[in-house]
């Protein structure tokens, strides 16, 4: 991504950098995404273009401070752009504020990612299927295996119903 549409600054202590790249996004913060800061996020995420944006990149690596508020607008955050066809991927942060993620399990709600060069799409492609590569199974038991998981998706397969007992 390349182009720096804007850098804004919150009213605490976070720095926002919004770049854009064909119909992709990506908010940089930096400092502390709290109470006091999320209004900058917000403003950041109503000026975004759900039409031309396909994909939203949050790379949260050098936030070092991140509470309930910060947290909740990364999920409703995630939820508006579901709802508009965004995929969005979270760079997920250092240290402390990392552990928010799994002590209040958020990290299962997200699409979390440990760096930047992970949150490409092209760079998560080959690693998805590395591990088919790894076992000796070609691109036919890759196509089965999306095959599977696009009728688990669907529905299609359910677990077997345990017989009641009298």
């Amino acid at each position: 991504m390349s182009d720096a549409v804007s850098t804004l600054r919150g009213a605490g202590a976070l720095s926002l950098v919004v770049e854009e790249s064909g119909s992709s996004l990506l908010f940089r913060m930096a400092g502390g995404l709290d109470l006091a800061t999320i209004g900058s996020v917000m403003a950041a995420l109503d000026r975004v273009d759900v039409d031309r944006t396909a994909r939203l990149v949050v790379d949260l690596q050098e936030v070092d401070f991140l509470d309930a508020a910060g947290l909740n607008t990364l999920v409703h955050a995630n939820a508006y752009c579901q709802d508009h066809d965004i995929r969005v991927t979270v760079i997920k942060p250092r240290g402390l504020a990392r552990r928010v993620f799994t002590l209040t399990r958020v990290h299962l709600e997200l699409d979390l990612v440990d760096s930047a060069a992970a949150a490409e799409p092209e760079a998560r492609r080959p690693q998805q299927k590395a591990w088919l590569r790894r076992l000796g199974l070609g691109e036919r038991a890759s196509a089965r295996a999306s095959g599977a998981r696009s009728r688990l998706s669907r529905g299609g397969l359910t677990a077997p119903r345990r017989p009641h007992s009298p």
